[in-house]
């Protein structure tokens, strides 16, 4: 997939900048089925951040990033399902599509890249769908590792727990 994306923004620079766009690029989907370790693969290969996951019919079920396939919450969630991390699958460690924030595809145009990164850091989230307001079809995709690397600047998002037993699992305990 080919970014129709400015590469030299700003902070400040138009929103719409930021965005993976898919009314002029098809958009990369990896099927809900692939392991975790070969999403991992084709992601970092084709030097994608993040991209849509979805069924057997082809319904889109949610989002996966490298962030996510990268990172110890990979291990967590193997140790969770009680399996290694090379026997997870994609819908496994996706982030469900109701769980993924929206941004209205009419609003952004009065937002800069900087709002979108307090967007980011407000909803805890590495990555937000662009979406229409009447059909809830899906314009784009806006990655925080996508603005981090054009910014050349990291962000600083962490991931909001949205349940007790998420935050009994970031507590640490003693053994």
């Amino acid at each position: 997939m080919a970014l129709a994306v400015s590469e030299g923004f700003s902070k400040h620079s138009p929103a719409w900048q930021a965005v993976m766009p898919y009314s002029t690029t098809q958009s990369m989907v990896l099927p809900h089925s692939l392991s975790a370790l070969s999403a991992r693969q084709i992601l970092t290969s084709l030097g994608i951040t993040a991209c849509l996951v979805v069924d057997a019919r082809q319904r889109v079920i949610g989002v996966v990033s490298q962030q996510i396939l990268q990172s110890e919450q990979l291990l967590i969630r193997a140790h969770q399902l009680n399996q290694s991390a090379d026997e997870l699958d994609i819908e496994q460690v996706m982030q469900a599509l109701p769980d993924v924030p929206c941004v209205d595809a009419n609003e952004l145009g009065r937002f800069r890249v900087e709002n979108l990164v307090a967007l980011l850091a407000e909803c805890g989230s590495h990555y937000l769908l662009v979406v229409e307001p009447v059909t809830q079809a899906i314009r784009g995709l806006i990655s925080a590792t996508h603005i981090s690397n054009v910014l050349d600047k990291p962000l600083e998002i962490s991931r909001k727990a949205s349940s007790f037993g998420e935050i009994m699992q970031a507590v640490p305990h003693p053994h």
